[in-house]
């Protein structure tokens, strides 16, 4: 037995398990995942007539052209990121303050880091 539940599209089968006094009728689907339900006599009636075939409308052409990703940028190297680290401390306390390590030592060695590095390219 075929149906057409209200507000849909699709006609669905099932197999009918109950009546009720007032036409109501339980069914169930040939669908194992979906649940029996109460349909009424004119959802049934709607199932038996095949709904009217609408071809899907083909594009002439695609309106906008296909959006090109950009490539993701590589990854900052890990030298750099040790560099700024240093030149937070750097920025953040005085020349020779706190805390424990001394800046003038950091700065040097973000210098030199820097420079290394410049000499392997």
């Amino acid at each position: 037995m075929n149906y057409l539940r209200k507000g849909r599209k699709l006609r669905a089968s099932g197999e009918i398990i109950d009546k009720r006094p007032d036409g109501m009728v339980k069914v169930k689907p040939t669908r194992e995942d979906w649940g029996c339900v109460w349909l009424t006599p004119e959802e049934i009636e709607a199932g038996k007539d095949k709904p009217a075939y609408v071809p899907r409308p083909k594009p002439d052409a695609p309106d906008k052209p296909k959006r090109v990703r950009k490539p993701k940028p590589p990854p900052v190297p890990r030298w750099k990121q040790l560099v700024e680290r240093v030149r937070v401390f750097e920025v953040d306390h005085h020349p020779r303050g706190w805390p424990g390590v001394r800046m003038d030592f950091l700065t040097e060695l973000a210098n030199e880091l820097e420079a290394a590095h410049a000499g392997l390219l």
